[in-house]
C-alpha cells in the first residue's frame, strides 16, 4: 500500500513576490495606495478567496499594511509614510493637540480632548508605531512629540 506524504513549505520572504498574482496585487497597491479591498478585487479581476489569501501573505511578510476605514479595509505599501488622510478622526485630534503643545503627556491630551486615557493611549501607540509620533518617558509620564517630515501638514 503506497504511503502518501504531504509536504508543506513555508514561503520565504524573498520568494513572496515571485508569484505572478501576488506581484500583481503588490504592484497595484504601490500604484494605488489606500485603495480598498473591493476595488482591488474588481480592478484585478480576482475572486474573494484568491485576493484574501494573497493580501494576507503580503501583509504577514511586511510588504503591505491594512487599515480599517469605516466599512472599508484599505491597503498601503509598508514603506509609505502615513498621509494625514490615513489618520482617523481621533488620531487627527491627537496630532493637532500635540502640534499645539509639543511634549504633552498622554494624560494631558486625554483631559483636553475629554476622552478616556485608554482611548488616547491606544491611538498614540498606533501613531507611534506608524512613525508619526516620538514618545519619551519622563518619570511616570510619557511625553509625545511629532516626528519631523511625516507629511502631516
Amino acid at each position: 500500500m503506497p504511503l502518501l506524504v504531504v509536504l508543506y513549505t513555508k514561503i520565504r520572504r524573498v520568494e513572496v513576490l515571485d508569484h505572478y498574482v501576488r506581484g500583481q496585487i503588490h504592484g497595484y497597491i504601490i500604484a494605488n495606495p489606500g485603495d480598498h479591498y473591493n476595488n482591488i478585487k474588481d480592478e484585478l479581476g480576482l475572486n474573494n478567496g484568491v485576493l484574501a489569501y494573497h493580501l494576507m501573505v503580503l501583509e504577514r511578510e511586511g510588504y503591505i499594511v491594512a487599515q480599517r476605514d469605516g466599512m472599508y479595509k484599505r491597503f498601503y505599501p509598508a514603506t509609505a509614510k502615513p498621509p494625514r488622510e490615513r489618520l482617523n478622526p481621533m488620531q487627527r485630534l491627537i496630532v493637532d493637540e500635540i502640534r499645539r503643545a509639543e511634549g504633552s503627556s498622554q494624560k494631558d491630551i486625554a483631559r483636553r480632548l475629554q476622552v478616556s486615557p485608554q482611548v488616547v493611549n491606544y491611538h498614540i501607540k498606533m501613531l507611534s508605531s506608524a512613525g508619526v509620533l516620538r514618545l519619551q518617558r519622563d518619570g511616570r509620564e510619557t511625553l509625545c512629540y511629532l516626528e519631523e517630515g511625516k507629511g502631516l501638514a
